[in-house]
């Protein structure tokens, strides 16, 4: 059972520093640590949709029309990063993000859904350990210069966190449906029916 001061324990322990009791302790690793924990977090959550941080919700149709070419706006949760997709009855719309506003063409009967990175979206506690391992070497690259001033050692464990991140994704993406190959196109090329 991870937790922020757990993690950053780990990290902090990869470089050689001393661990910390909070963030509020009156030590440089703590405050450097507390400085840096959410950034690293927010930062490998946005490189991947990370399916535990990527959830689905009904959006919050705003009252007022946009201008110029979008006919809907949409209120965006508090929290999200990232905006992966809009839907409307499973099937992607076009949108644009704009602020805290998701403008789009839908109409007002339309039950609007959005897939978004959201790196608050559950705990620590609820994070698998190949997203806890990539944010404790990340933080521990991150930390390694404030509290070392070891460059070295955070060029070593930014190679890790990258090789890590690889097999992180792989783990990740196991827990969805394949996606199936669509041949058709290939087997018109190769019979000559393009």
């Amino acid at each position: 059972m991870a937790t922020k001061i757990a993690i950053c324990n780990t990290a902090l322990t990869l470089i050689g520093a001393d661990e910390i009791i909070s963030f509020d302790d009156d030590t440089n690793e703590a405050r450097v640590s507390a400085r840096l924990y959410t950034s690293t977090v927010n930062d490998v959550a946005s490189r991947y949709p990370w399916r535990f941080l990527v959830p689905q919700v009904q959006l919050s149709r705003e009252s007022a029309t946009p201008d110029l070419k979008w006919d809907a706006a949409y209120q965006i949760p508090a929290g999200t990063d990232l905006i992966r997709g809009v839907f409307v009855q499973d099937v992607p719309i076009d949108f644009d993000r704009n602020g805290d506003l998701i403008l789009c063409n839908a109409a007002e009967a339309d039950v609007v859904m959005a897939e978004m990175t959201v790196p608050a979206h559950g705990s620590e506690e609820d994070w698998p350990g190949y997203f806890t391992t990539v944010i404790e070497l990340e933080l521990a690259a991150a930390l390694a210069v404030p509290i070392g001033d070891r460059i070295e050692l955070s060029d070593f464990y930014t190679k890790k966190a990258n090789a890590h991140f690889s097999l992180a994704r792989t783990a990740d993406a196991q827990g969805r449906t394949t996606k199936k190959l669509r041949t058709w196109r290939m087997k018109s090329v190769r019979f000559g029916r393009v």
